[in-house]
């Protein structure tokens, strides 16, 4: 009884020993604020508790949340009293600490909720916040349950009242954060990192456009890293929902990934062609950068390039990203519809490439200066134009006229110097006889300079011919 009684004794004296250390700490964090009241100090400060936020041990977590809220807290009575400059460590913090609202300890849930609105009352220090911290004391409670799924459906609540004051030049913090924190967290607060960033993309996303390059680098920078089928689906998903908002800046910035393509980047462009409404969008504009490249290392401009035959660029990782949002189509309506298109511009990308090598990687332009010697991507711009007008074919046709196709050599004819030509009349007879193009389409082949010149291409097996060469000029 006594060893018992001696257990207990020590017991409750180290737990108050815990209890005025944390009142100690408590009191030294708004010292020290008080005295420092700016928001590099906090930021400082805040930093500290880092580690512990993401300590594989709940209770070292659990008490870094009430630490945090200690801190907000403080700092909010700084902000109230004397307006501070914008906050901009709002997303940051979001990102940080949104995740453990699906923590398994109930009270690390409920914490988290504190911060949250401590940050919301630092963010709107200006404005109303109106029925925000009602709704997040209802959210409070209903984090509570030991239901996995109802506390995902109420951190998806929590996500839509932060996204209502989430400033959008503050999205590169929270992605780069939440990121951070689906690596670092259990795999039920993974999970609420992924819900996040899909809500705030979506809700917030269309003030976004300024901030789409560094997102789009920050998830690609993450994807070799976040492995799991269920995680790696939600970046592939926040890309899509952030093409919804700015679908050609969105296709911008994976036009600049160098060639060959990484699985990574493959992925990115097929995850836009399973979505059936912008996988036509994607199209048409890949469709137009093949024929007019906007940037200048689009074009084959130096003289460099144009003495190696380099393909220009631009053009190229269209071409392949084509046959990347091809493959994944879910329906071949899409290929169907856009088949006039589709066939003219990649039957000119492959004439456009045939002979030629791989561009050269692309570089910053301090690299730029070291670009004499540099070696050549490995790859046939010829066959990777080929490849994609295969897979618009094999969608938009019938097995059988693929068969043909393969029979006749037609693709081999088609990327050698030699056979070329014979491998244009060659397809263009059996798509013209399948119904598959029209006269018009092979008229607006003759237009295109550069691609076929004067020349005037007879159909294999028929006593007819393809005239290729431009009409007279008006």
């Amino acid at each position: 009884m006594k060893e018992e009684g001696k257990k207990l004794e020590d017991t409750l004296h180290i737990e108050l020993m815990y209890e005025c250390s944390f009142e100690a700490l408590s009191e030294l964090m708004k010292i020290l604020l008080e005295e420092e009241p700016t928001p590099d100090w906090f930021q400082e400060m805040f930093h500290l508790l880092e580690t512990w936020l993401s300590s594989e041990k709940e209770w070292e977590r659990e008490r870094a949340l009430q630490a945090s809220v200690w801190l907000l807290t403080a700092y909010q009575e700084i902000v109230n009293s004397t307006p501070q400059e914008t906050f901009h460590q709002f997303g940051y913090l979001i990102g940080l600490l949104a995740p453990y609202t699906c923590a398994s300890v109930t009270t690390s849930r409920q914490l988290v909720v504190d911060c949250i609105n401590c940050l919301l009352n630092i963010q709107g220090q200006c404005t109303n916040l109106g029925s925000a911290d009602e709704e997040l004391r209802c959210l409070r409670e209903a984090l509570t349950t030991p239901d996995p799924e109802a506390l995902f459906q109420t951190s998806c609540k929590m996500a839509k009242v932060v996204s209502k004051y989430f400033p959008s030049d503050q999205a590169t913090d929270f992605i780069e954060a939440i990121l951070d924190g689906m690596l670092s967290a259990s795999p039920s607060c993974a999970t609420a990192a992924g819900l996040w960033m899909k809500i705030i993309l979506k809700e917030c996303g269309s003030a976004m456009l300024d901030e789409v390059p560094d997102i789009l680098s920050i998830i690609y920078i993450h994807m070799p890293t976040i492995e799991q089928g269920s995680l790696r689906q939600f970046l592939v998903e926040s890309v899509s929902i952030l093409a919804h908002h700015h679908l050609e800046a969105v296709i911008f910035s994976l036009l600049i990934k160098h060639l060959p393509m990484d699985s990574d980047t493959t992925e990115l462009w097929r995850s836009l062609g399973t979505d059936p409404l912008l996988a036509p969008q994607v199209l048409k504009v890949l469709i137009e950068k093949i024929k007019t490249p906007t940037s200048q290392e689009g074009r084959m401009t130096s003289e460099t390039e144009t003495d190696l035959h380099l393909a220009a660029a631009e053009p190229l990782i269209a071409t392949c990203a084509i046959f990347e949002v091809v493959s994944a189509l879910q329906l071949s309506k899409t290929v169907q519809e856009l088949f006039p298109e589709l066939f003219t511009v990649l039957l000119q990308q492959i004439s456009q490439t045939l002979g030629q090598k791989m561009p050269l990687p692309r570089m910053s332009s301090r690299r730029r200066l070291f670009r004499k010697g540099q070696q050549l991507c490995e790859g046939n711009p010829c066959r990777l134009s080929i490849e994609a007008l295969e897979a618009v074919l094999f969608k938009a046709v019938n097995e059988k006229l693929i068969r043909t196709l393969w029979k006749q050599r037609t693709w081999m004819l088609l990327e050698n110097p030699q056979t070329h030509h014979e491998g244009v009349c060659l397809l263009v007879s059996v798509l013209q006889r399948s119904g598959l193009i029209t006269v018009e389409i092979i008229q607006s082949l003759r237009h295109h300079p550069g691609t076929y010149g004067h020349q005037k291409y007879e159909m294999a097996g028929h006593g007819t011919s393809v005239d290729l060469s431009p009409g007279p000029t008006e």
